[in-house]
Parts: C-alpha cells; sequence; structure tokens
C-alpha cells in the first residue's frame, strides 16, 4: 500500500477503502503508524420493525439518515413524502410533512439534517430547502438554485450544498460547493469539479469537522478535498488501493466507452459515505463481491485506528450512516436500502 501525494500540496495519509475479501487483505503495517484493531460488528437491532410496520409505520424509498450526537434519528422518504423522527433506541416519535407544494409539505424530501433546534430539509422535487424546529412545525423556505447531492450546517448556520454537476448546455455546474445562509441568500461558492461530463462522476459527500472545514469525498473516485469554512481548498488526498483503482479504472473506461443509442453508463462506487465523530473520521465502503459492510476508523494524525466489518446473510446496499457513541460503544446506523429500514450495527461481544 502506497500513498500519492498531488504536486502542489502537503498531504497525510487518506482514507483507505477494501474489502475483507482474502484478495484485498494487506498488512495492518501499511495502514498507519500503530496497531490497527479490527472488529466484527452485530446487528442490535433494527427499526421500523414488523410490529410498527403492521400498525402503518413503514419507509417508502428512504433516502438518508442523520441524527446529532445524542438527538433522535430522521429519515428522509420520498416514497412517503415525509421526514420520520424515532429515538436512538427506535421508537417511533411522529412524521413530519405530508405530500404538496406548499409550506411544510414535500414532493420528495432528499436529506435533513438537525441543527441546533432546527431540521433544514432538502427537497429537490420542489427545488427548496425548508426549515422546520425540532417539532416538525414548519418555519420558513426557501427557492435553490440547484439539485443537491448532499449538504452539511456549520456551527454557524451556513448551508454547504453539493450540486449535481449536470453535463447539459448551459446547466454544467463551475463549482464544487454552493453556500447558503438561512434566509436563502446565496453566499459565494467553491471548489473545482473533476472535467468529466457525466452527472454521477462528480457527486461527492460532504462532512464537517470539529473546526467546522469541509471534507468532500468524490464518491466514485479515491479523491477528498479538504476545506476552510471560508471555502479556501487546503488539502487533497489521493489513495492507491488495488480495489479503489480498479473501481476507478472502470469509471474512467466508461468515459470513452461505446454505448447504444439511449444505454445509461455504468458506474463503481469507491467511497460511499463519511462521517466524524468529535476527532475521528470514519469512512463506509462495501463490497461488491460478497454482502460486506466495512468502516474504517482514523485518529486525527489521520492514522488508520481501527477496522470495523459487518457480514449480514443478505446484501446491504445502504449508501448512508452515521455514527453515535453510547458509553464506550459506537453505533453504526445504516440506511438498508432494500429492506427500507434501519439497521443498528455495534461491536460483538
Amino acid at each position: 500500500m502506497t500513498f500519492r501525494k498531488p504536486i502542489k500540496l502537503k498531504v497525510g495519509i487518506l482514507f483507505i477503502a477494501f474489502s475483507l475479501n482474502s484478495a484485498f487483505l494487506l498488512p495492518c503495517s501499511e495502514f498507519g503508524k500503530g496497531q490497527v484493531q479490527t472488529r466484527k460488528l452485530e446487528l442490535r437491532f433494527f427499526f421500523p420493525d414488523k410490529e410498527q410496520e403492521e400498525n402503518e409505520i413503514y419507509l417508502d424509498r428512504p433516502q438518508r439518515i442523520s441524527s446529532d450526537e445524542s438527538g433522535p434519528v430522521y429519515i428522509s422518504c420520498i416514497g412517503n413524502h415525509s421526514i420520520f423522527k424515532f429515538g436512538a433506541e427506535g421508537r417511533f416519535m411522529k412524521k413530519i410533512g405530508r405530500a404538496g407544494q406548499g409550506p411544510g409539505e414535500f414532493q420528495g424530501p432528499n436529506h435533513v439534517f438537525p441543527w441546533r433546534d432546527k431540521l433544514i430539509v432538502l427537497d429537490n422535487f420542489s427545488r427548496k430547502f425548508q426549515i422546520f424546529n425540532s417539532d416538525g412545525e414548519y418555519l420558513s423556505s426557501f427557492i435553490i438554485q440547484s439539485t443537491y447531492w448532499d449538504f452539511v450546517v456549520s456551527d454557524n448556520g451556513l448551508i454547504y450544498a453539493a450540486p449535481l454537476l449536470y453535463p447539459f448546455p448551459g446547466k454544467k455546474e463551475k463549482d464544487l460547493i454552493h453556500v447558503y445562509n438561512q434566509d436563502g441568500e446565496l453566499k459565494f461558492s467553491f471548489g473545482e469539479p473533476k472535467d468529466i461530463d457525466y452527472t454521477f462522476f462528480n457527486r461527492v459527500k460532504l462532512a464537517l469537522n470539529d473546526k467546522n472545514e469541509i471534507l468532500a469525498a468524490f464518491t466514485h473516485w479515491p479523491e477528498i478535498k479538504k476545506f476552510t469554512p471560508e471555502g479556501i481548498l487546503t488539502d487533497e488526498y489521493t489513495v492507491e488501493h488495488p480495489v479503489m483503482e480498479k473501481r476507478a479504472k472502470f469509471n474512467r473506461n466508461q468515459l470513452t466507452a461505446v454505448r447504444k443509442k439511449g444505454e445509461p453508463g455504468k458506474s463503481q462506487t469507491c467511497i460511499e459515505d463519511i462521517e466524524v465523530l468529535e476527532d475521528r473520521i470514519f469512512l463506509y465502503h462495501r463490497s461488491y463481491e460478497k454482502p460486506l459492510l466495512e468502516i474504517l476508523e482514523f485518529d486525527p494524525q489521520m492514522d488508520l485506528a481501527s477496522k470495523y466489518f459487518y457480514e449480514p446473510e443478505d446484501w446491504v446496499y445502504g449508501g448512508d450512516f452515521f455514527i453515535r457513541k453510547k458509553g464506550s460503544d459506537l453505533l453504526f446506523y445504516f440506511l438498508d436500502r432494500p429492506e427500507y429500514r434501519i439497521i443498528v450495527l455495534a461491536e460483538k461481544k
């Protein structure tokens, strides 16, 4: 395992992703300076459970899940046209919103982000952000200028949103991230997209660290960029890893692949999602060869500290997760799209 540094920037060790298939295993010394712990995860519980579903509490095409460090769990569902609110243990609390185009109504909520005593909801179908209080009461909304793949909210309330980079004439975005205040004013934009005319090849997932620095991870490339809250690029990370390189090579080949008229392009993801908990950075990656989820934990010096893995009996396709600390344990909440539920994993005792 080696790391490639961009010429213009000093780069530390980056997030590394690989499958636990024997063909992908590498010596621990390759991943960090210290001893890397491998931890097996097991399923603790899931929700909605069967009893809840029998009572008409079910998720229809859930998109994203989110929570703060100790509060409820929020799930955006475009099929239900609603935001679902659950307790951390899976107790159903309420459903926010309904189908429609008026205040507090959704055409298809894509993502929800809890910020202080508010909920900020992205609805790409109605092209707006809506803001609610923590009880789900509508407060305000504003029209957005683009379709967004992900967003985060900084401590000072600024909304950092990553647009889908459409290749169509007159619509192609010039910036990687747009920044709004909660009154709907587009304050500034920053970041340089990859010069690729495929929407999904420029998708990024966003995370904030404790300094409110923005981590933008390209989902289809082994690349992550770090920006200051003002939008100044401070670091770029590229990982040389056989699995990621294989998938990136497949994606590069798709740029010149000959397809029949109307045939969609194909892609493979390198980075599914990233999250930050306290001073730790977590990367989620999944295998294509067998049912397997993997989470890698990095310390503040960007050295790999732990590898967590979960091997379910059936495939889990969730592309979104967050982490909750409970005592000395870490709980990993994953969106399981095939089953339309949230699975909660923890280290096997």
